[in-house]
């Protein structure tokens, strides 16, 4: 992929979340979007998504955010993502990714450079596990590009995957040599579409059908922080919700 960068690597990560008003609204550092929390294990086994890539504007230093579909991280430590990162303008270009990760089983995201991954393009963001045998499929497809990538990987699903939640997800990473957070760039709105959970019956389910709980980002991860992002309510047409930046330099 042109012009990306892998030092220092970002690692994304399920989020210690918060509840702040019974499974309506939780609070996090690092989160902002909608999950489906059912609470039983392997309720979710694919997720899809698609956002247009945000154009960051910042003046900020070495800020980094990042866009995706996921299963699991809400109430545990296994999480399996994929999705894109908007770096600094002065670091990188945009870029695609996958990530698996558990409890005591940390990864840095891989890159997918058959990606090509501009600001405004079209993404496609799609996360799909065989639970009877742990094959994974990561997608991400830049539909304004025409460029994709598909990766499958056979996962230990006793470590990577619950599949008690599904989420859409704008994060502020953290960096993986420091530990500390990234700083959360000026995103402006990310416009999310086509949001939408696979369950075990074999249907893909629209979110906001199902009783989606609010992601909120703010500065210290309860509701008495700066308040940084957070969703539209409630999602439009139960596929389709706007991420809204409020504060950024954080």
């Amino acid at each position: 992929m042109v012009n990306w960068h892998r030092n220092p690597d970002a690692t994304l990560c399920s989020s210690n979340l918060r509840n702040d008003t019974a499974n309506v609204t939780l609070d996090t550092r690092i989160w902002s979007g909608w999950t489906l929390d059912q609470a039983q294990a392997g309720t979710y086994v694919g997720v899809q998504g698609d956002y247009t890539q945000p154009k960051v504007t910042t003046s900020c230093a070495n800020t980094l955010m990042s866009d995706w579909v996921g299963l699991g991280g809400v109430t545990s430590g296994s999480l399996i993502q994929d999705g894109t990162y908007s770096p600094s303008h002065d670091l990188a270009s945009p870029s695609a990714w996958y990530e698996y990760i558990g409890p005591n089983h940390s990864n840095n995201a891989i890159s997918m450079p058959s990606v090509t991954v501009h600001e405004g393009d079209h993404i496609h963001n799609l996360v799909l596990i065989q639970k009877s045998t742990g094959q994974t499929t990561f997608y991400v497809q830049d539909g304004t590009t025409g460029t994709s990538q598909s990766v499958i990987v056979n996962l230990n699903t006793s470590i990577y995957y619950d599949g008690t939640s599904a989420e859409w997800v704008d994060e502020r990473p953290t960096n993986a040599i420091t530990g500390n957070y990234y700083t959360l760039p000026d995103f402006g709105v990310v416009h999310w579409t086509n949001a939408k959970a696979y369950n075990l019956h074999g249907d893909w389910l629209d979110f906001g059908n199902h009783s989606p709980v609010l992601l909120k980002m703010t500065s210290d991860g309860t509701s008495k922080g700066t308040w940084l992002a957070q969703p539209n309510l409630p999602p439009i047409d139960n596929v389709t919700y706007d991420d809204q930046q409020y504060n950024a330099c954080y």
